[in-house]
């Protein structure tokens, strides 16, 4: 079976499927489109890695998912969230996808420890050096 006419076949079950839950909206759109926004970030995800990026996919993809039954649990009134925490929500998702790597690929943390300690190594070869040095 060729591509396109796998991509007309899933087409004509998708779009009235689509129709469908955008009619009847409520939690069956809120579930749809938090399918979609999960596999989304996936494909972001997916696309990061392979130009050599390391985001962090499981925090990513599950508030991207999470996102749209939020908002949608907030409108039905089943409980409240500050515009605060709703931003933080937001910065969460976005955070997720910065890559968490630096200097060759290492991770940000190992990266600002290994600094550190050749910080600490070069204070105390100085300390050694000026104790040394005749006077």
């Amino acid at each position: 079976m060729s591509e396109l006419t796998r991509r007309i076949i899933f087409a004509v079950i998708a779009a009235p499927a689509s129709i469908a839950i955008v009619y009847f909206g409520d939690w069956a759109l809120a579930i749809l489109l938090s399918v979609l926004a999960a596999l989304a970030a996936w494909e972001l995800f997916r696309i990061a890695r392979e130009t050599g990026s390391y985001p962090i996919e499981p925090a990513g993809i599950g508030l991207a998912a999470l996102v749209p039954i939020a908002i949608h649990a907030q409108r039905l009134g089943l409980y409240t969230l500050s515009l605060t925490v709703i931003v933080a929500i937001a910065l969460l998702l976005f955070a997720s996808a910065i890559p968490a790597t630096s200097r060759g690929n290492a991770p940000v943390s190992r990266a600002i420890l290994n600094s550190s300690h050749a910080a600490s190594a070069a204070r105390t070869e100085s300390r050694i050096a000026s104790a040394q040095s005749p006077k």
